[in-house]
């Protein structure tokens, strides 16, 4: 028995109190964990959706030609009146947790190692006679005055692969993570969608 007004815990209530943080810990523990993952997916997929359809509306809403140029880590949108990139910056990912491949333009860049880190320097060419285009070795897609997508050299994956989950126009990978997956989805039409999947079908090269 504890001692007559002595305060405290004995040794035995602390081992009880131990363990059952212990057993709470290694229940919520997991749980909370798939939610950091989740939640670092949803939001670089979401960031990337931001820029996609702010590019299409403002390239509508002013009737201007606007491009969106993917880098690593982050987006530029160029815009073709102005002449040069708007100086937002527009990053997808903290550290580069969350990476992603661009299936649009091919297997050239299947692995997300393979898509610049930085924007080549402007030697004056313009690819397929655009005007005040981004430089061809860049990454790109052209959001035009109607809200349309203008794929260019690369190619729409189609929106019935990304609804089955074959495939998508971009696929975003986690460090260390193989079970969670981001899908985009880009319409010809200027309609943009986003989901996360459990499994991804298509593996990088």
């Amino acid at each position: 028995m504890r001692p007559f007004g002595r305060a405290g815990f004995t040794m035995i209530e602390l081992i009880v109190v131990i363990g059952i943080i212990v057993m709470v810990f290694g229940f919520v523990y997991p749980a909370f964990h798939s939610f950091l993952k989740l939640r670092r997916m949803d939001s670089a997929g979401r960031a990337v959706l931001g820029v996609l359809n702010e590019a299409r509306s403002e390239a509508v809403s002013k009737r201007k030609k606007l491009y969106v140029v993917f880098l690593q880590d982050e987006l530029k949108i160029y815009s073709a009146a102005a002449k040069g990139y708007l100086p937002e910056e527009r990053r997808y990912s903290k550290k580069g947790i969350v990476k992603y491949r661009l299936r649009f333009a091919g297997e050239k860049y299947a692995n997300s190692a393979d898509i610049p880190d930085r924007l080549a320097e402007d030697s004056g060419k313009t690819p397929g006679g655009a005007i005040n285009a981004p430089h061809p070795d860049n990454i790109y897609l052209a959001f035009t005055p109607t809200g349309t997508v203008e794929f260019g050299e690369f190619k729409d994956i189609g929106t019935g692969e990304y609804l089955s989950g074959k495939d998508a126009d971009i696929i975003f990978d986690q460090r260390e993570v193989e079970d969670i997956k981001g899908y985009i989805d880009i319409g010809a039409a200027g309609r943009v969608a986003f989901r996360i999947g459990e499994t991804d079908a298509i593996q990088a090269q």
